[in-house]
């Protein structure tokens, strides 16, 4: 997206600076934008202003030819930080704000700026989304031998990798369907999901308890479902097979395009990252988080032979932030390993001679099937 264009959807994670012009404080805010259809679109903001956050879920039109639009806001929810450092909804009757006259424009980025019902004034810097953008993650360019040399000396249990047979960057299968008001995902899709859950399987699950719900998302999620949930695994070969499964058998063969065409295995310093930053299972626009968890897997069968860790992030550009948060720390966090799509079949024998396969991870008819179609006829 051309930051000079202005686009006819506004979907999308929009996080960036504000300014309280009235008293000059500089803070954040998060903006989730859900197209819905023709010019409507939802909304999801989170204001964070000290030990304050505020909260508000607004519609609004943006029409083709435009670039400016109004709305008035007669919602707002306000959290006040608690001294055991957790959020607790505010009494309406002493909240700081209550409504808001908000204007949306689009000038190099959505700009907004927010009239609040005491009078002060608040502007928005330039906010554009950035997890659609190449990824910027400086990776080794590795043989297949070389990665599995490289992986040797790593410390047991400190990291945990996911696979890609692309190199863009990390993002939930939820937000690469260019939506991201979880508000709205929870209110629309996920009671229809669990409806139709609890008809083919014996467990209930309730979305009004967090255990439940991420072991109903993350068994959604290994069947195909888009969630909020990244899937990484313990085991650095396991990664690679669900790198390299799906690269098409043509662009492993020699070819003028061979030594631009990469899969990637992501490394994860899961041991530091825990020590530095809280966990947390929330699925919650009110929260920006990534956390990994290990959840019951729930008659999940994929779940234990793919050793899965579930990553639950209400982050769109995870590559980002996980960039920003190292740099604070003086720490890398996340790395990468990229190896050449001709070293596929190399890297596939290797890995079924490790008990690696469709069959292996996916137990079952279909993995079974799975497995032997690329064995028998070379196809996935």
């Amino acid at each position: 997206m051309k930051l000079s264009t202005v686009p006819n959807r506004l979907s999308g994670q929009y996080i960036g600076g504000y300014t309280n012009i009235t008293s000059g404080k500089n803070s954040f805010l998060c903006v989730n934008i859900d197209h819905v259809d023709a010019g409507n679109h939802e909304a999801y903001a989170t204001i964070f202003s000290g030990d304050k956050i505020h909260t508000t879920t607004f519609s609004f039109n943006w029409a083709e030819d435009s670039s400016k639009t109004s709305v008035t806001i007669s919602g707002v929810t306000e959290y006040t930080r608690q001294e055991d450092g957790k959020f607790k909804k505010s009494e309406p009757n002493i909240q700081q704000y209550k409504s808001a006259d908000l204007n949306i424009t689009w000038a190099k980025g959505l700009r907004l700026s927010w009239t609040v019902d005491n009078g002060e004034i608040m502007q928005s810097d330039a906010l554009v989304r950035t997890a659609t953008d190449p990824s910027e993650l400086s990776s080794p360019t590795l043989t297949w031998a070389e990665f599995k040399k490289s992986i040797d000396d790593l410390e047991m249990r400190r990291y945990i990798f996911r696979g890609q047979p692309v190199t863009n960057k990390l993002r939930t299968s939820f937000h690469r369907t260019n939506r991201s008001n979880i508000t709205r995902y929870h209110r629309n899709n996920l009671p229809e999901l669990q409806h139709f859950l609890s008809s083919v399987h014996n467990q209930y699950f309730s979305l009004n308890e967090l255990s439940d719900l991420i072991s109903m998302l993350t068994l959604a999620q290994h069947h195909g479902y888009p969630t909020p949930i990244l899937d990484w695994t313990a085991s650095p070969y396991i990664a690679a097979y669900f790198a390299f499964l799906t690269v098409p058998r043509e662009t492993t063969e020699q070819s003028d395009n061979v030594l631009t065409e990469h899969v990637r295995i992501y490394q994860f310093d899961l041991e530091e990252y825990q020590k530095d930053f809280p966990q947390s299972m929330d699925v919650n626009d009110i929260y920006l988080h990534t956390s990994f968890v290990i959840t019951p897997p729930l008659n999940n069968l994929r779940a234990i032979p793919q050793q899965s860790i579930s990553c639950i992030s209400t982050i769109d550009d995870i590559e980002s932030y996980m960039d920003y948060l190292g740099k604070n720390m003086n720490k890398q966090f996340l790395s990468a390993y990229d190896i050449h799509v001709s070293e596929t079949e190399s890297a596939l024998k290797d890995l079924e001679l490790m008990g690696i396969t469709h069959a292996s991870l996916f137990p079952g008819l279909d993995g079974i099937c799975a497995y032997l179609k690329r064995k028998h006829f070379g196809i996935t």
